[in-house]
């Protein structure tokens, strides 16, 4: 899912959930699995994490130089005129 305003911001931190959110599933599956399904789930959970690793540090890089400055003023180009004093 990419935001209208930025999209910069939500693809690295999207990515990091995705892959947080496939581990966790997965993890929950494993406790019910049958063991041949254990071995390709444990499989694909450390494909996963090397991915997750790989997300985290995209994400954190782009946080690292995250321009504060510029995202604010895209927020406010976002923002009607007058809409901050409750008229739009």
């Amino acid at each position: 899912m990419t935001s209208r305003w930025s999209p910069s911001l939500s693809t690295p931190a999207g990515a990091a959930r995705d892959t947080d959110v496939m581990m966790q599933h997965i993890n929950e599956q494993l406790e019910r699995a049958s063991s041949e399904e254990k071995a390709g789930m444990q499989w694909f959970t450390n494909r996963l994490s090397v991915h997750r690793d790989k997300q985290q540090q995209e994400l954190a890089t782009f946080l690292r130089n995250f321009d504060e400055k510029a995202f604010k003023q895209k927020i406010k180009s976002c923002i009607p005129k007058g809409a901050a004093n409750g008229k739009s």
